[in-house]
């Protein structure tokens, strides 16, 4: 009979399905370990449905990176069955023979853009509309895929001069390379597929080279195309920018004049202190910067004195142009200086006073408007912004503690006076800079000048680097997108619940007429506004720097890294350039959403895009329209509120602690485990306000600042409500077999969503136990419950409030025990300095099944005497098993215990036969989700009845490393299978004598009834196992040394040091240790350690009645 593949190339794809052997395979490709279906799910679908999804999926590896990327994992993993591997062999034979595949259009027009627009390097080239990634797959049928336009995205700069013809040729180039390498990425991957299951397929060298070339030239010719369109954009923006150049050109001409003018004019005892300003001011911004050679001198400095005679001699020549160490402009100088002797001359400044003290004074008098239109009329005469204008009080704020040395008054933070004089300035809109953003100013300054300081400065650096490769791999930029996306769909249905308030409840119709625009003013910022956004952006680091620190140097999840100057902090901001690229571009298009919402809300009769082009500065935006109020919303979008002004509970305690972790490296990030505190306020702050009620209670009582009108928290209330009833929606379609943070995707694995989906984690959680709740199920009490709250509470379950380090040093303090948990503790701090290479573990793992997945590191030779393989014969323990577990596993170097030298031992879970992370890894970093391998029925039934496998299977129940090892890899090959047999039989248990357990309809005494089953399961495999180890160590004790030095150290610490010590001297030796250390071989060795194992129980004393 011939064999449907030989008769493929006569007949279309979908034609095969009525072939008998056809249906055989597709029933074991599904039901194998690539999707894992049951029998059900597969006769639900038929062998049309079958068929149509096997279709669906070979055009996803055709077009989709993701997908072809897992299917050579699968054909390598070696936890699953053949026969479904061999299956899938059989069927891509016959579709890469089939003339066509058939069907409709439509089924073909849905599948690839299915597959295109859940490809990340669809979204990697969203930029030139996706075209790079279509470039390279119309030119062969069979390749394509890894990353399309990344690395060449991240580092292009939109820059005036450039000309269309060099942006064609550019963005050209960039598609060919990125179109050949990514083409042959993912010719290589479909190749290698097919040549692990397809007996005699071969891809060659030359195949690979003619596919990349195919990727090449396509991928230049739409790249040309992308450049094209690029560059309309980029005309726009620099248009706009050439326009205002020449208008303020012109005025800074005249403000140059009147400069000169003023200065020219005054007496030599006030242009002296003018100067002096001067001077601070390039002293403090330019030791800030961290400009080789600047140094804050005090006041008799001799370089001091020999600065202000140049600085003289430069602002009192008016065709001076050379720039200030700071990076000001000699021209900005002047002005600054001119307006600080007018302002000093109009509100007549006493001399022992400061400019700020007098203006701070008028304000208290009330005299609030006539000093802010002086100050105005000063600055626009000078032609300064706010920012270069409030320098004047930042240099008056280091001068005035000058009688203790000037390092010494800014060390101590520039601090206002009790009234409070810098924060009354700036409450009052008349300085740009609050007093603790002099004080983050003065502490950078004296951070990279000071002497005594270095110390410090290196280890708040050193933790600042550890805390960004906390960060720095690409699946954290993934998830912080994610995220974003989550945040920007929340903003919308705000929108919408805001606009409806105010037209139902405060009779606004003009709310109701602006839902749309409102609603979508952020996505505009993305697409159709974003010209208009680059420029707000462009505007805003021109004229607005300080501001524009605030909102741009930062990201997600960094907090501490964006200061500082040293190789550290450089290398610290290298490693999430990423990071911060993606959320510059975020915050692009947020910012200008929230200027568009004003724009409108305060009915200007101008648009934003019209005032963009009226040649105006942001300074003189419309009355009412809030530069910072559009900061704060991008920041509260990114998660990077910073708590200034919030005299909130929350926001003091958020704002203490991540001052506390600036200050104290290594204790708040490290012994407290909590790295990132300012990300943790902004969770909690969100969580709080999305949640019915609790967000109002918390505003009213002080709690939380929420938002100051009652429209805006009543909608995200609202949104919250949406939230939790989704939460229960999601949890009905769970149906209890995954956890509340988590889906089921197309593999019937668990995919856990905690590390993206931020403050929604909450509504989930809140909605999974209302459901579970109404159907009766089991929920999670004690540990289990307080781990959840820890991960719902704490925003990035892997980083939140992780005291096992503090712990273990307590405990050492008071036992001088060093346990298993602290050098764990200790390994993971350790290791989150080597985080950037889990890509490469990552990368090596995809491809080579032996070397993927998390290592076991309980110590196997309990780190004494001659451990399992290392490189160079190091012996190895669980610190340093630990510290090295994100590193590569490569064959020629080996940093954890292995029996073969050349590759960890694979971790398994008791529940799944496919060892801890070899599922996919490199996906995770691709998209930012942890890949799982197919939920087993066992695993299914342990959710519903929210049984952790921690809790049933961890040290404590095998306390033995040797033991744990073995056990966990039996239980994890047997136990899921023998739980499907046991599932459909009587359980022989007490109450329900031999009825089935599905049968059983009680929810909650299933779960009692499983949990009873898993635990004998366990004890009963630890027993046998035992019993088999025993044997062997009475039989070769040297070969099962591991076994018996674990045996002896769990004994050891059960009964106590003298017990051992008193049996020791039966042998004649005083202590046990010292009989150990006399040992000449490992035999003997092993030997003492069993004779003093028999002996200890004549020692251990009688337990009192």
């Amino acid at each position: 009979m011939e064999d449907y593949t030989s008769k493929s190339e006569e007949y279309d794809f979908v034609s095969l399905k009525d072939d008998r052997g056809f249906k055989k395979d597709l029933v074991k490709f599904f039901s194998g370990g690539r999707y894992q279906m049951s029998a059900d799910e597969m006769k639900e679908k038929g062998f049309d449905g079958l068929t149509k999804d096997f279709v669906e999926h070979m055009r996803g590896q055709s077009w989709n990176e993701v997908t072809a990327a897992k299917d050579y994992n699968y054909v390598t993993n070696k936890d699953l069955d053949d026969s479904g591997k061999q299956a899938f062999g059989r069927l891509m034979t016959a579709w890469d023979n089939s003339e066509s595949v058939g069907g409709t259009f439509g089924d073909g027009a849905g599948d690839f853009a299915e597959a295109i627009l859940t490809a990340p390097s669809t979204y990697i080239g969203l930029g030139s509309f996706g075209l790079g990634k279509v470039a390279a797959k119309i030119g062969s049928k069979g390749t394509q895929i890894l990353v399309r336009r990344a690395a060449a995205d991240a580092i292009k700069k939109n820059t005036v001069k450039n000309t269309l013809a060099r942006s064609v040729m550019k963005e050209g180039s960039i598609g060919a390379a990125t179109g050949a390498i990514t083409e042959g990425g993912q010719s290589y991957l479909q190749g290698e597929t097919r040549e692990e299951v397809i007996g005699g397929y071969n891809y060659s060298t030359k195949d690979l080279l003619t596919d990349a070339a195919i990727g090449g030239v396509f991928g230049g010719v739409l790249g040309s195309v992308s450049g094209v369109i690029g560059r309309g954009r980029e005309k726009t923006v620099d248009g706009i920018l050439e326009s205002r150049k020449k208008v303020f050109e012109e005025k800074a001409e005249l403000a140059a004049k009147e400069a000169t003018e003023t200065l020219s004019k005054v007496d030599a005892k006030t242009k002296k202190e003018a100067f002096k300003l001067v001077a601070d001011i390039d002293d403090i911004l330019s030791a800030r910067a961290g400009v080789e050679g600047a140094k804050l001198k005090n006041k008799l400095d001799p370089e001091r004195v020999k600065k202000g005679k140049v600085i003289l001699a430069t602002l009192s020549d008016p065709k001076s142009t050379v720039p200030f160490d700071s990076g000001l402009s000699t021209q900005t100088m002047r002005s600054i200086a001119a307006a600080s002797v007018d302002v000093m001359s109009k509100l007549k400044v006493k001399e022992s006073e400061r400019i700020s003290e007098t203006i701070a004074n008028a304000i208290r008098d009330g005299d609030v408007d006539g000093v802010s239109t002086m100050l105005t009329d000063v600055r626009k005469k000078y032609g300064l912004s706010k920012d270069e204008f409030s320098l004047i009080y930042l240099a008056e704020a280091s001068r005035a503690g000058q009688t203790l040395g000037y390092v010494s008054a800014m060390s101590k933070g520039f601090k206002s006076k009790p009234d409070n004089t810098m924060d009354i300035l700036f409450d009052k809109g008349v300085s740009s800079l609050s007093d603790s953003q002099m004080q983050e100013i003065s502490a950078a300054a004296v951070r990279n000048t000071s002497k005594k300081k270095k110390s410090v400065g290196f280890l708040r650096d050193l933790d600042a680097l550890r805390i960004s490769m906390m960060t720095s791999q690409p699946a954290t930029t993934m998830r912080n997108i994610r995220n974003s996306g989550i945040l920007i769909t929340t903003d919308m249905v705000d929108e919408v619940n805001k606009a409806m308030y105010k037209g139902l409840f405060q009779g606004d119709l003009k709310a109701i007429k602006d839902i749309i625009p409102n609603a979508t003013a952020l996505l505009r910022g993305y697409t159709f506004g974003n010209a208009d956004a680059k420029l707000v952006r462009s505007l805003m680091m021109e004229e607005m720097p300080e501001q524009s620190r605030r909102l741009y140097n930062s990201a997600m999840r960094t907090e501490v890294m964006m200061e500082g100057t040293s190789r550290l902090a450089k290398t610290a901001r290298f490693v999430n350039l990423a990071n911060t690229a993606s959320d510059s571009v975020l915050k692009e298009g947020m910012f200008y959403g929230s200027l568009d919402r004003q724009f409108r809300d305060l009915d200007i009769k101008q648009s934003l895009s019209q005032w963009l082009r009226s040649n105006k500065k942001l300074e003189d935006l419309p009355e009412g329209i809030s530069v910072d109020k559009a900061i704060e919303e991008s920041n509260r979008l990114t998660m990077q509120r910073d708590f200034r002004g919030d005299k909130s509970l929350l926001g003091s305690g958020a704002r203490g602690l991540s001052e506390l972790n600036r200050k104290l490296p290594f204790v708040i990030s490290g012994a407290m485990g909590v790295p990132f505190p300012r990300y943790l306020g902004n969770h909690l702050s969100m969580v709080a306000d999305y949640i019915p009620l609790i967000g109002e209670l918390g505003y009213r009582t002080g709690i939380t600042s929420g938002a100051e009108d009652a429209a805006t928290r009543v909608s995200r209330q609202m949104t919250g409500l949406y939230g939790i009833v989704g939460g229960i929606a999601l949890a009905q379609m769970r149906e209890g077999e995954v956890d509340y943070g988590s889906i089921k995707n197309e593999l019937g694995a668990q995919e856990d969503m905690k590390p993206y989906v931020g403050a929604v984690l909450a509504h989930l959680w809140l909605g999974d136990r209302i459901w579970r709740s109404s159907e009766g199920m089991p929920l999670t009490e004690g540990k289990a419950f307080a781990r959840e709250l820890k991960d719902v509470l704490g925003g990035i379950p892997d980083f939140t409030f992780d005291t096992t380090i503090i712990e273990g040093a307590a405990n050492f303090a008071l036992t001088g025990e060093v346990t298993e948990e602290f050098e764990k503790g200790i390994g993971s701090f350790i290791s989150t300095f080597s985080m950037p290479f889990a890509v490469a573990r990552d990368m090596v793992g995809q491809f080579d099944y032996d070397q993927a997945g998390a290592p076991f590191v309980r110590d196997l030779a309990n780190s004494e005497g001659i451990s399992t393989k290392a490189a160079g014969g190091v012996d190895l323990n669980v610190l340093q098993m630990q510290s090295s577990r994100m590193l590569p596993d490569l064959e020629f170097i080996q940093y954890t215990q292995s029996f073969n030298g050349e590759t960890d031992l694979a971790y398994y879970r008791f529940s799944n036969p496919v060892a801890i992370g070899k599922m996919n890894p490199l996906i995770k970093q691709i998209t930012g989700a942890t890949s799982e391998p197919a939920l087993t029925g066992l695993e299914e039934e342990m959710n519903k009845g929210n049984l952790k496998d921690w809790m049933l299977y961890n040290k404590r129940t095998v306390p033995n490393a040797n033991l744990d090892y073995v056990v966990r890899q039996r239980l994890a090959k047997t136990m899921s299978k023998n739980f499907e047999a046991w599932r459909e039989t009587g359980t022989g248990s007490k109450q329900f004598g031999y009825t089935p357990y599905d049968k059983i309809q009680d929810p909650k005494k299933k779960a009692e009834l499983l949990e009873g089953w898993i635990k004998k399961q366990i004890t009963t495999e630890v027993k046998r196992t035992e019993v088999m180890f025993d044997k062997y160590a009475a039989a070769s004790p040297v070969k099962a040394r591991g076994f018996i030095r674990n045996n002896y150290a769990i004994k050891r610490k059960e009964v106590g040091k003298d017990v051992f010590d008193e049996a020791a001297k039966e042998f004649g030796y005083e202590s046990a240790d010292k009989f150990i250390a006399d040992s000449e071989t490992v035999k003997i060795e092993v030997d003492r350690r069993m004779a003093i194992l028999m002996k200890i129980n004549d020692y251990i004393p009688n337990e009192p009645y």
